[in-house]
């Protein structure tokens, strides 16, 4: 055998990159030599004496449990690993079940390069050990099996060498026992009487069938080794000292030096605590198997997006469902994260992740806009995301990666942007209403104060009209007291003059307070009336009449509320004007215009 040689079967060779070449460099760091054999190469290419000390045995192999028989047929001694994914682990021992072609040396493993090649080296330690010890059992069955003449000297030596042999023997844990070819106890070894509580005057010249560790199971295999085969190795579940045991038990044969079979030496070890051990290991995997795929699924589940790099070439080691939700389904695993993660509006991603990695502190970033390409040759989404780079710190201290957490906050980015609009839009219409409210306030007080204006000149202009009525009486009473007076005359004539014109403002005063009240307290009144206008001849209270209601007409037509505007001009008619007019002569006028703020007539009621 090749103690220090692992070979690894699998039905590819090995790449730059792929599981196999990392698989090999982390046997070669555990200082074992590596070699790769097809799986189509073991029927016919495998030489005993290139035996290794372990055999790995790859889960892409279709036919693993034959491969494996095919293997043991040749390499007896080495140490078979099965590499089986994490979730197909029990079924495929199932599957194998005890095994027996296979013998006890072998074990299932997970593909994690690095566990891997530990176990493989301890599986190679294993093997080196069993090696020796059967090395050196054989060499005493040749030593007891030869028979030539000796002298007294040559005697004592042989006799001594006997005694080391047979002091070795006794001192090995395990239980040594040598049988002849019927089967009957030769030899039982002290780690025999410990086993199995039978000291060797119990034993030796029984058959071994008859005793009680014995199974119907060890029978076919005997006759395999009495067959021709060199060595058989089996493990079986069996009684020992009235408790469970399991034994592994190799069986060999022993010649002499014509070649012809004396017997079969017999070496079994209890393997209970190893296989309850493997048991408790694959135990251990399956509740971290679990713990794993529970992991997964919080982390497939998680509603925000999460992803790993690895190294300082941030390669992606890790996506969940979120996050290609954000970026689109496509292959990013292994890719750098400048080609896997979204790109960031005026930022430099690569950047950040650097100083992560070689400061070890995290970079948070807040509604940060982001462009992603869900859709292959589809325009650039912008999306809102909060996120954190978080360095993954490994036991030994150093970053050995960057965990990428974040949300995707679009739509309350999107809300948070058309809620400002709203509170902008808000604030103007409130201000609008304000100045609104403002300008009403202010037209209501000066409609109040024309209004109040208009009842006091209307009361004003009442009682003075009185007045004016009592003195323009007693005037015209005074007339014939004055007889041919001139200068007395001339004075009356002054004073009747003036009682006029204060009659005339009266009736002015009266008109406005009259209309007013028309008008009602939401009408703003304005007059404009321009400098020079000339004398007119006009009937005054058709006048006030016309006004009144023109007035009355534009404060229905505004519905009560807006502007009144009254205005005085001169107007010059010429001979083009007045002849589209049946009743107007060219010639100078004073034009009185009356405008609003109503809604007019429309085209149907003109």
């Amino acid at each position: 055998m090749i103690f220090q040689t692992a070979v690894i079967i699998a039905p590819d060779e090995p790449r730059a990159g792929n599981e196999l070449s990392m698989l090999g460099a982390a046997l070669q760091s555990q200082a074992l030599d590596v070699r790769y054999c097809l799986d189509t190469d073991v029927s016919n290419g495998l030489i005993a004496s290139d035996e290794p000390a372990v055999v790995i045995l790859m889960p892409s192999l279709i036919k693993p449990a034959a491969v494996a028989k095919a293997v043991r047929a040749v390499w007896s001694q080495c140490e078979l690993i099965f590499v089986r994914a994490p979730e197909q682990g029990d079924a495929f021992r199932k599957n194998l079940g005890l095994a027996p072609m296979l013998g006890s040396h072998w074990s299932i493993a997970e593909l994690v390069p690095g566990t891997l090649a530990l176990q493989a080296a301890q599986a190679a330690s294993r093997a080196r050990r069993r090696i020796k010890l059967r090395t050196t059992l054989d060499q005493a069955n040749v030593s007891l099996s030869a028979t030539r003449s000796v002298d007294d000297h040559e005697y004592r030596r042989l006799r001594a060498a006997d005694y080391y042999l047979a002091n070795f023997i006794n001192a090995a844990q395990e239980a040594i026992i040598g049988v002849d070819v019927r089967l009957d106890v030769l030899y039982w070894s002290a780690g025999a009487e410990e086993l199995f509580g039978l000291s060797a005057d119990e034993t030796v010249g029984r058959n071994i069938r008859a005793l009680p560790f014995w199974a119907p199971v060890l029978d076919e295999s005997v006759e395999q080794v009495m067959a021709g085969k060199k060595m058989h190795v089996i493990e079986y579940h069996c009684m020992v000292c009235d408790a469970e045991a399991v034994l592994e038990v190799m069986l060999s044969g022993v010649r002499d030096e014509s070649g012809t079979l004396i017997g079969v030496s017999v070496t079994i070890r209890d393997v209970s605590a190893l296989v309850a051990e493997r048991l408790a290991h694959e135990e251990f995997g399956r509740v971290i198997r679990q713990e794993r795929q529970h992991l997964q699924q919080l982390f497939e589940q998680a509603p925000g997006f999460v992803i790993v790099t690895q190294g300082p070439q941030h390669l992606v080691e890790l996506a969940n469902r979120a996050f290609y939700q954000l970026v689109g389904h496509r292959d990013i695993i292994g890719k750098p994260a400048s080609e896997a993660f979204p790109r960031l509006k005026d930022q430099a991603l690569l950047e950040w992740l650097d100083r992560v990695y070689s400061t070890k502190r995290p970079h948070t970033g807040r509604s940060m806009a982001v462009y992603v390409q869900r859709v292959p040759d589809a325009p650039a989404e912008t999306r809102y995301i909060d996120f954190v780079f978080q360095p993954v710190i490994a036991e030994n201290g150093l970053v050995s990666g960057i965990f990428f957490q974040g949300h995707d906050v679009t739509a309350q980015k999107l809300a948070q942007e058309e809620l400002q609009r709203s509170r902008e839009n808000l604030q103007m219409l409130v201000e609008e209403r304000t100045r609104e409210l403002e300008r009403s306030q202010l037209a209501l007080h000066q409609s109040q104060k024309l209004e109040a204006i208009g009842k006091l000149t209307g009361g004003v202009a009442h009682d003075f009209n009185n007045v004016l009525q009592i003195i323009e009486g007693n005037l015209e009473l005074l007339r014939p007291a004055l007889g041919n007076s001139s200068s007395g005359m001339a004075k009356l004539d002054a004073a009747v003059a003036a009682v006029s014109r204060g009659a005339k403002l009266s009736s002015q005063l009266l008109a406005f307070a009259l209309l007013r009240r028309a008008l009602g307290e939401s009408v703003q009144i304005e007059t404009i009336i321009a400098g020079g206008l000339w004398t007119t001849m006009v009937d005054p209270n058709q006048l006030e009449n016309v006004i009144l209601n023109l007035a009355i007409n534009a404060r229905d037509a505004m519905q009560g509320d807006g502007r009144l505007t009254l205005e005085l001009s001169n107007a010059m008619l010429d001979d083009h004007y007045a002849q589209s007019q049946a009743d107007v002569a060219p010639g100078q006028y004073v034009m009185l215009a009356v405008s609003d703020t109503g809604s007019g007539m429309s085209p149907d009621v003109m």
